[in-house]
């Protein structure tokens, strides 16, 4: 018939919509039933998150954090080579638009 083709039906449903009452995947909050192996992943996955918030605790503690005059020197240099560069840029700026206006 003109070459085309009914695709095949779809399998039964398997998995967590499988163990779903009758009526419940639209409702807010449906209630679901879980396997032995799926409550484990998700308990591995809490673990797992667990793990890392420790982790990161104990690298905090490994943290060496500047005092009060290493950070007022850092800014100063920082603030100080900012101005340098902007007057710099400024000079390099106003010496091209100079050049371009005397050659056109």
């Amino acid at each position: 018939m003109l070459g085309v083709r009914v695709p095949p039906g779809l399998p039964p449903e398997q998995g967590v919509a499988a163990r779903r009452p009758v009526g419940s995947s639209k409702r807010i909050g449906a209630w679901r039933q879980f396997s032995v192996g799926e409550a484990m992943k998700r308990w591995r996955w809490v673990q797992a998150i667990i793990e890392f918030l420790n982790e990161v605790k104990a690298e905090m503690v490994k943290v060496s954090y500047p005092t009060k005059n290493e950070v007022i020197g850092s800014t100063t240099v920082v603030i100080l080579l900012t101005i340098i560069v902007s007057l710099f840029l400024s000079l390099m700026d106003a010496a091209l638009v100079r050049l371009l206006r005397w050659v056109v």
